[in-house]
Formats: structure tokens, C-alpha cells, sequence
């Protein structure tokens, strides 16, 4: 197990000669002698610096009364922090420490946020350090999902390797000098985690059992899928896979004519015939989605009448659409949307989704992937089956080659799961590398609870931050007068617009908070009905 650490987030110095103080020095040093590091913050601001960069905490001690006091609500100091924590972690345990007995004093929920009270005086420095260091423990076992933990278990027996690979755990490397110097520059546990399928503690990739199954099933939970698939051979697999199961020989295809040569792949695969759906195009060159003229019911059957290549199909009607979600431009749909457009000619949707696998965690892209496409307002027998790839690597945490298959099925095109996994199997690998497998594991569990929103929104804020100083600087470049006036642009609206408030900023000045939380700050959405621009 990883070195944890506990943050002691209290008004007492750790250099303090109060009683209090030595106390929790004492605590401290029992918990370091347990195995862990300890972090110190004497304010809110110094907490919160902890809770940002710190990201291996196990467990923390929170005073209730730091100094200082959230001057947004007015509530205390430490009030403020166990709310950073709930915002930054997910079952991070919590003990808060007390100065009296006055616990009906505490507001209702800080006994739903925390898991017990410490009274530093009032007991022994290695009763209190006990007490955490067993629930930083339980924590930092229950963090890790479950293919990873089976392999880190697994790893800990240091059982030999008697099957393939032939590099023996890494054994075989350490014969050579240029083995030697691979062996050292990856590290060892690479190789020990590197094992042959035949591992009956770990379940199986072509099976979906054992430990593999039940990450395949926790991924399904946080993506909101009904049944996720782990890939190893990233997107361009995933599409193959999806559409040579959706459509077979002779069968009409909706194409996105803005598609990956993988989904191109797939139909050669299936000998399905595809019908293009011509996507936008604007005055910068950037690639948009397909317009809402182009995939309106009559429109489409139109289109599919006058293809030569489906005249003589085996039906008349699509069995499969699929749709580049969001563009490489960044350029994504209205999810429900276009599924209702596309319902009435195909009962099956798949939006190829490589760069947006993050879309489901963060408030500005609601309602604009595959998997938020539901049940709800849509009835079953309207509803099409719905499958998003996603390239898991490209932009969470994953390793290379990595991808999923999101999976949300609907009564009128039921996914025959015995079938699907023919497709999986003809299209994947005999020799799954365990590590990958692992990194798609933590990849989904990163992603669970609030700490998906908390990722995602830094890298929102900060590509935000990010385009404001690009706007202020070519006004100052502008505003100088001696130099050329050429400057980069930003495609963002000129100005931003709070919903609740009405209040307008220049975009460059508008409040991060605004442009981040709510998808219809900016002006795109008037500029074209079910499109965006979340880049």
C-alpha cells in the first residue's frame, strides 16, 4: 500500500509550546511511526492549499474553530474546510476536533461529513493516532477500484510467473546489458504486473468476470452507462467493434461524413453501405456538427432514397447511425436532441465520443454525450439503443491504447450481449496487458464522485483563465498602437450572460465562476439551435 497522509488542519502551531499543541505533536508522531506522513495547516487558506495539491491524503483532523471565517456565508473557518473536502474527495475520513462537549451546537450536517469527534486532552496520543491511522487505512484500501486492487493483491503473494510472457515477471531482461537497462528505466513492478491471462484471481477481459467484470460494471455506474466494455486497442477498435455489430452485409449506415477512417473500417468489415450526412462548416474552417436540416426525419429519407448504393438494400430504413461527438474542433451536440431526430430512421446511435469521455462530469456539458441520452421524457418504443466509444487515454487518466464502450440499450434494439461479445472478442486481443486493463480501472474510479467535477472543473477554469488573457492581450496590443495589428483570436463569445441575474460582462472580464458553472452563459446557443461550443 502507498504511503498515505494525514492533514492536521488545527490553530495550533506544530512549533507551539501550548499544551494543545504538544498534544498534537505527540498524535503526529504516532501516526508517522505508523507508516504515514503528516501534513500541517494552521488556517482555511493553508487547508485549502493542502486539499488542492495534496491528492494521497487518508484521512484529516479538522478543527472546528480555525481562526478566520467564509466571508461569502459567514460561516466558521472550519465549517469552510470540511465543505473543500466534500467538494475534493470522495469518503476521505474526517475527524474534528473539538474544544468542548457542545455538540448539538454543530449544524446537522457535520455529523453526516465526518466520522468522529477527538477531544485531543482527553484521551492518550496513541488511542487518537489509532483511531486514524485504522480509518486512513480502510480508506486507502476502499479507494482503489477493483481490478486494480485485485492486481496490487495479487502483486503482494510474489507468486512466480510459469506462463507467458516469456520475460518471466523481468526476470528474463536481467541476462543482457540492453535488457538490464530496460528493466531499470520501466522498474520492476511493470514487469511483475505484466502477466498471461491465465490468472484465474483476476477474472477475464473475453468472459467479463471476476475482478475485470466488476471494474467493467463500476465504469458502467460513474459513466452512466447500462453496460461498459473495456478496450485495448483504443477508439479506432471500439468504433470497428460497434459498427460490425450494429449493421451487417448489405444493411444502410448514417454516416457522419466527419468520421474517423475506424468507423470507415467497420462498414468495409460488415459490408454495410453508407449513406453521408454532410456536416457543417464555418467561416474559420472549424468542422461543426451536423445541422438540425440534415438529420430531420424527412430530410434523411430523402437522402437515403436518392443514394444509389441503397436502392437495392436488404431494408429500406438505417440499422445504424453514428456521429462524431464532439467534432475535433470541439463543436458537440444536444445528446437527446439528435437522437430524436435520428430516431425515426435508425434504432441504433452511436456517438464516437475519443476526446470526450469527461463530458458527463461537469455541469457545462449536460445533456451533450451519448449516456445522458435516457429513458426519461423519451418512451421506449421512440428511444434508439445508444453506444459511445470513448478513448479513455486521450483526455483522463489512462494509459495509451486504452478505451471504453458505453452501453445504453433500448426495448425496440435490444444488445444481445453473447453476440456483441463475438464482435469484442474478433476484434480484441488474446493478450491483454494487465496494466492497461488497470489503468482504465483507476481511469473510472478517478472519475467517481465529486473529485470527476472537481478534475474536470480545474481544467475548465483554467482553459478559461486561459482565453480571457488571450482576448486582454491583443487589446492591449491593440489599445498600443505600434505594433502590427495582427494577433491571435479566441472563438468565444464577445460577450457572457449570467441566466439568473441577467447581468452581462465582456467576455474577457466575465467571471470564471459564470462562464464555468452554467452552459448558457455565452451567446453560441442562440447562435445555433442544438450545437454548442465547449472546447
Amino acid at each position: 500500500m502507498a504511503v498515505g497522509t494525514v492533514v492536521f488542519v488545527v490553530s495550533e502551531a506544530s512549533d507551539g509550546s501550548a499544551a494543545g499543541a504538544e498534544q498534537f505533536r505527540r498524535i503526529a508522531a504516532e501516526i508517522r511511526n505508523q507508516g504515514f506522513e503528516v501534513r500541517w495547516a494552521r488556517d482555511g487558506v493553508e487547508a485549502e492549499a493542502v486539499l488542492r495539491t495534496e491528492a494521497g491524503l487518508a484521512a484529516a483532523l479538522v478543527s472546528w474553530d480555525l481562526p478566520g471565517a467564509e466571508q461569502s456565508t459567514k460561516e466558521t473557518a472550519g465549517a469552510a474546510v470540511l465543505r473543500c473536502v466534500g467538494r475534493r474527495f470522495t469518503g476521505l475520513p474526517v475527524f474534528l476536533v473539538m474544544a468542548d462537549d457542545d455538540l448539538e451546537g454543530l449544524p446537522l450536517w457535520v455529523a453526516e461529513t465526518v466520522v468522529g469527534y477527538v477531544w485531543p486532552l482527553e484521551d492518550t496520543p496513541s488511542f487518537v493516532a489509532g483511531r486514524i491511522v485504522h480509518a486512513a487505512r480502510a480508506h486507502l484500501e476502499a479507494v482503489l477500484p477493483p481490478f486494480f486492487k485485485a492486481l496490487r493483491h495479487f502483486g503482494d503473494t510474489h507468486e512466480y510467473s510459469w506462463h507467458t510472457p516469456a520475460h518471466s515477471g523481468g526476470v528474463a531482461f536481467l541476462k543482457s546489458p540492453v535488457g538490464r537497462a530496460f528493466f531499470d528505466y520501466f522498474g520492476e513492478q511493470l514487469f511483475r504486473s505484466d502477466l498471461s491471462i491465465s490468472v484465474g484471481e483476476l477474472g477475464s477481459l473475453y468472459e467479463h468476470s471476476g475482478p475485470i467484470g466488476a471494474a467493467e460494471r463500476n465504469a458502467a455506474r460513474i459513466f452512466g452507462a447500462d453496460r461498459t466494455y473495456f478496450v485495448l486497442h483504443g477508439d479506432s477498435t471500439a468504433n470497428r467493434m460497434v459498427g460490425h455489430y450494429c449493421v451487417t452485409h448489405d444493411e444502410i449506415a448514417l454516416v457522419d461524413r466527419n468520421c474517423h477512417k475506424s468507423v470507415l473500417h467497420g462498414l468495409v468489415v460488415s459490408g454495410a453501405r453508407p449513406v453521408y450526412l454532410t456536416p457543417t462548416r464555418n467561416g474559420f474552417g472549424l468542422a461543426g456538427p451536423l445541422p438540425p436540416t440534415e438529420v430531420h426525419a424527412a430530410a434523411v429519407a430523402t437522402r437515403i432514397a436518392a443514394n444509389p448504393l441503397a436502392r437495392d438494400a436488404v431494408r429500406p430504413d438505417a440499422q445504424y447511425a453514428v456521429v462524431t461527438n464532439s467534432t475535433y474542433d470541439g463543436l458537440c451536440y444536444d445528446a437527446a436532441a439528435l437522437a430524436r431526430a435520428l430516431a425515426a430512421n435508425t434504432p441504433r446511435l452511436h456517438f464516437d465520443e475519443a476526446w470526450f469521455a469527461y463530458a458527463r462530469f461537469h455541469p457545462l456539458y449536460a445533456g451533450r454525450y451519448g449516456m445522458s441520452v435516457g429513458p426519461d421524457g423519451f418512451p421506449d418504443e421512440d428511444r434508439p439503443t445508444v453506444f459511445s466509444t470513448q478513448s479513455t487515454h486521450k483526455l483522463l487518466a489512462a494509459l495509451s491504447q486504452s478505451a471504453m464502450v458505453h452501453v445504453r440499450p433500448a426495448p425496440r434494439a435490444p444488445v444481445e450481449h453473447a453476440r456483441f461479445n463475438e464482435a469484442f472478442m474478433m476484434h480484441g486481443t488474446t493478450s491483454a496487458l494487465y496494466p492497461v486493463i488497470a489503468s482504465l480501472d483507476v481511469a473510472a474510479g478517478m472519475m467517481d464522485g465529486p473529485q470527476g467535477h472537481w478534475l474536470v472543473d480545474e481544467a475548465v477554469v483554467e482553459a478559461i483563465r486561459f482565453r480571457q488573457s488571450m482576448v486582454r492581450l491583443g487589446e492591449r496590443i491593440a489599445a498600443a498602437g505600434d505594433r502590427p495589428p495582427w494577433f491571435f483570436g479566441v472563438w468565444q463569445p464577445d460577450t457572457v450572460t449570467d441566466p439568473a441575474t441577467g447581468e452581462r460582462w465582456d467576455f474577457a472580464r466575465a467571471p470564471g465562476s459564470c462562464c464555468a458553472a452554467n452552459p448558457r452563459a455565452g451567446s453560441w446557443n442562440r447562435a445555433r439551435p442544438g450545437t454548442d461550443s465547449r472546447n
